[in-house]
């Protein structure tokens, strides 16, 4: 397109949308990575990319069109950004439920990412996600899609879709059900402690069994926790050679 008034628009569209995109994606939308980082690693993914975007004609003249344009690049940014940190918000759940039940429900730690507060269990789960997430090159899968946004989709020819809106929700149904698959080895073992003990309660009536409990509990959780890693990473390789289909089949 060379350096012009109409390539220097559709490079603006362009930015906006990566920008949106890594705004929210993991790994890239932590808060631990400097705001400066982040824009300029979004000017420079979008200049590589710039040469192959396709574009839906001449961008408008007027700024009231442009600026549609401009706030539907960013949607589409925010949508599947959002969409690809789904299973991250699952695994933080998993984390969640476990820690409740292991009697770890008002031990928090802020969580860097977020800003918020979590309970300790999730955010060990979610330091360990990432990590894998890493390792599997998950990372890759999300420059991947960001280059299919701009193969499938034009600059400027997108607009909100029934299909879009089934897939978000969609993936917002694979937090719960990531969340159980996470969860249940630790949960099954947890359940099964509670249900010895109080058959222990009503066996040993003089047994204090809060005071057994309460370590039993925390010491079973802490074990199997460790003993599912391996299923945890299992399971964490499916998802995110699922993710990278979906991610594939939403554009």
């Amino acid at each position: 397109m060379g350096i012009s008034a109409e390539g220097l628009e559709w490079f603006f569209l362009g930015f906006l949308r990566v920008a949106s995109m890594l705004a929210v994606m993991p790994i890239f939308g932590s808060r631990g990575v400097p705001i400066p980082v982040k824009v300029g690693a979004a000017f420079f993914l979008t200049l590589v990319l710039f040469p192959v975007v396709r574009t839906s004609g001449r961008p408008p003249g007027e700024v009231v069109q442009l600026s549609g344009m401009a706030l539907k690049e960013v949607l589409l940014g925010l949508s599947v950004g959002f969409v690809s940190g789904m299973f991250f918000y699952g695994v933080e759940l998993s984390g969640q439920v476990i820690g409740i039940q292991m009697g770890f429900g008002v031990v928090n730690v802020i969580d860097p990412q977020a800003n918020v507060q979590v309970p300790l269990i999730g955010q060990f789960q979610q330091l360990l996600a990432g990590v894998l997430f890493l390792s599997m090159d998950g990372h890759h899968v999300l420059l991947e899609a960001l280059a299919e946004s701009f193969r499938s989709v034009p600059l400027g020819g997108w607009g909100p879709s029934v299909g879009l809106l089934e897939g978000v929700v969609r993936m917002g149904g694979m937090v719960f059900s990531l969340a159980f698959k996470f969860s249940a080895p630790v949960i099954a073992a947890l359940l099964l402690s509670k249900v010895a003990l109080g058959v222990l309660a009503r066996t040993v009536p003089q047994m204090n069994v809060f005071i057994v409990g309460l370590p039993l509990t925390i010491g079973v959780g802490l074990l199997c926790l460790a003993l599912s890693l391996p299923f945890f990473g299992y399971v964490f390789g499916k998802v995110v050679a699922q993710l990278a289909r979906d991610l594939g089949t939403m554009f």
